[in-house]
């Protein structure tokens, strides 16, 4: 398989955690991929031009982490990291969604921040810092009672903090959040996500 890809993007580190976990690492052929350069080949492959893009060894394309990660799962993991039904399944994939949109707000604001300070929206970058500190609120009530095996929710969430960490490094996450940061100390240990941390 082809994994068009960036070694910085917090959705192309899910795919690589999913990956390193369910031990299929030297089935990825992996081919840095600058989206932003316009490159016609990405565009051909998915109309969006975004990576992670995927493309199957039965000549398949799937793309957006979280389908490329339940695709993973689902060949190859024997739905070790996403039950195939049943309503764990369901409490993971929402979980699932809360730290994806964690990640996509912080996004949003690291992008607001980067245009020029006249044409920034304060009340903007509150309202989405006010999105993800809420469910970071919820994830440091929940994993008070979560056990520390992985599953597609743990793994994003962690990607999530991993990014939080790397590209506003100067933002209090952890305040008043010590569960949830023990949690993602601990968790940043495991080899996959060792192996895939972003680097400067």
């Amino acid at each position: 398989m082809e994994l068009k890809y960036s070694p910085t993007s917090p959705y192309v580190r899910k795919v690589l955690v999913v990956a390193n976990e369910l031990g299929i690492t030297d089935r990825l052929l992996l081919t840095n991929t600058d989206p932003r350069a316009g490159i016609a080949s990405l565009s051909l492959l998915n109309p969006l031009s975004k990576i992670p893009t995927l493309i199957t060894d039965s000549g398949g394309v799937m793309f957006d982490s979280s389908v490329i990660c339940e695709y993973l799962n689902a060949e190859y993991g024997e739905y070790r990291l996403l039950p195939e039904d049943g309503q764990r399944r369901w409490e993971i994939l929402t979980r699932s969604v809360l730290a994806q949109g964690i990640l996509d707000a912080a996004i949003l604001v690291r992008l607001e921040e980067m245009r020029p300070d006249s044409e920034q929206s304060p009340q903007w970058i509150s309202i989405q810092l006010g999105k993800a500190a809420a469910a970071l609120d919820f994830f440091n009530t929940a994993l008070r009672r979560a056990p520390l095996n992985p599953d597609i929710s743990q793994i994003t969430l962690g990607c999530a903090l991993g990014w939080l960490q790397f590209r506003h490094p100067h933002r209090p996450w952890f305040a008043n959040r010590e569960t949830l940061q023990r949690w993602y100390l601990e968790f940043s240990e495991r080899p996959s996500m060792r192996v895939t941390a972003p680097e400067a």
